[in-house]
């Protein structure tokens, strides 16, 4: 048996409605900020995905608070699962149709991960649910870079290939991730991730969309620095943020700066430029 493939060549939200409204679409694969645009955007309703059985998320996180927004609205008559790869892995390393939600799923089959400190002791497997950098190895996995020793040698030990994510194993074998390694803040000499902190941000109730920087601190090294989209409507200061955040995590987590604003830089697969934010 075989099946119809609708792609898009270029994404518009209406280019998106277009194709719902023309394919009774079975099996839906999108990225974080396309789950947030139909939620809010009035054009899309349920009937939709009246016929979707099955619908899949990835190339950035998505928490659990976007995904009940987004049932909400959409409906919850198909399953909504996260998985997680990247280029360098043809591209799939795990898939979750099975597993909890916030997690990316389980292992794919002749693939092997593993759960390291690369600022210790690489060598050394973490225990379960203590978080450190993801290693991939099996036939996915790439060789290395073309006609790039030097960036081969930096990603690969071995047949392992290093991602540069962070990320921990439950005692069921799913694997959560939890941020990025060149991302993380570091407070005191201790790692923030912000991903974490964005998760947290985004499950207050008047809040739309979040992201999270270091910025230099004279004390502290860096402090986190949060960018808020409030939703519609929607008034809290930055001031409670802060409270709300602080409720939630240790002192060296808690935010340095709250700033209210109406955009957050993002690719077009959904993840936070970060880099960009940093200027701001």
């Amino acid at each position: 048996t075989g099946a119809k493939l609708v792609c898009m060549p270029q994404f518009t939200s209406n280019n998106l409605l277009d194709v719902l409204e023309k394919h009774r679409v079975t099996l839906f694969y999108a990225v974080p900020p396309i789950l947030q645009l139909m939620t809010y955007d009035e054009r899309f309703k349920k009937h939709h995905l009246e016929n979707t059985r099955s619908l899949g998320c990835g190339a950035a996180p998505v928490t659990s608070e976007v995904v009940a927004h987004f049932q909400a609205k959409m409906g919850s008559n198909f399953e909504i699962h996260q998985g997680y790869g990247l280029s360098e892995a043809s591209p799939l390393v795990t898939t979750g149709k099975v597993a909890d939600l916030r997690s990316v799923g389980f292992i794919v089959p002749n693939t092997q991960v593993r759960i390291v400190d690369s600022e210790t002791d690489s060598r050394k497997n973490l225990e379960f649910f203590k978080s450190g950098e993801i290693l991939v190895r099996g036939p996915q996995v790439m060789k290395g870079y073309y006609k790039n020793i030097k960036a081969t040698n930096e990603c690969m030990d071995g047949e392992w290939l290093k991602t540069g994510d962070i990320g921990h194993f439950d005692d069921k074998g799913q694997l959560f991730i939890t941020g990025r390694m060149k991302e993380l803040i570091k407070v005191q000499g201790c790692q923030v991730s912000p991903t974490e902190l964005e998760n947290i941000i985004q499950s207050h109730e008047k809040i739309a969309d979040a992201a999270v920087v270091g910025v230099p601190h004279e004390k502290f090294g860096e402090i986190p620095k949060a960018f808020v989209i409030l939703k519609k409507g929607a008034n809290v200061s930055e001031q409670e943020i802060k409270e709300y955040v602080a409720q939630r995590v240790v002192k060296y987590k808690q935010l340095g700066h709250v700033v209210i604003t109406d955009n957050i830089p993002k690719s077009p697969a959904g993840k936070i430029l970060r880099r960009e934010l940093q200027k701001l």
